[in-house]
């Protein structure tokens, strides 16, 4: 048993090896972990169940862990620094006709409003998110 326990091993860190993200890391230690204990009890049963156990624990307890150490989730970026800017609208924004852009500390960017309302070429407005390429504006109010 302790053969197959290890080819299994050595096919989930393959696997991690060549699938980006982890995936099958905690199986694979789980499986070293039912090797050893099959040196000990010759029973698949008794080694499944500690295989099972040991994926779940190990699963449970490093997965949080490691996807904040890898940083998953949304990636920040130098564009989170127009948030909250005024821009000057240099193309009439219609989120209808796929239109619109904003021009901001010289750098011109797509823009679509919020709201869904259009908004007229010269007005100001505020980015309140960029996603993707596109900056996600409101019209600033007139005071």
């Amino acid at each position: 048993m302790q053969l197959l326990w290890l080819v299994i091993a050595i096919v989930l860190f393959v696997i991690e090896a060549a699938v980006p993200g982890l995936v099958c890391i905690w199986f694979g230690v789980a499986a070293v972990v039912s090797m050893i204990v099959s040196f000990f009890v010759e029973s698949f049963a008794v080694q499944m169940i500690v295989f099972i156990i040991a994926s779940g624990l190990l699963l449970l307890s490093t997965r949080g862990l490691v996807k904040k150490f890898m940083k998953a989730g949304e990636e920040k970026t130098n564009a989170d620094r127009f948030i909250g800017q005024d821009a000057i609208v240099i193309e009439t924004i219609d989120n209808l006709k796929n239109t619109g852009r904003v021009s901001i500390y010289g750098f011109e960017w797509k823009a679509s409003a919020l709201d869904g309302e259009s908004i007229a070429e010269g007005s100001v407005v505020t980015i309140r998110a960029i996603k993707g390429v596109t900056a996600r504006v409101v019209q600033k109010k007139v005071q």
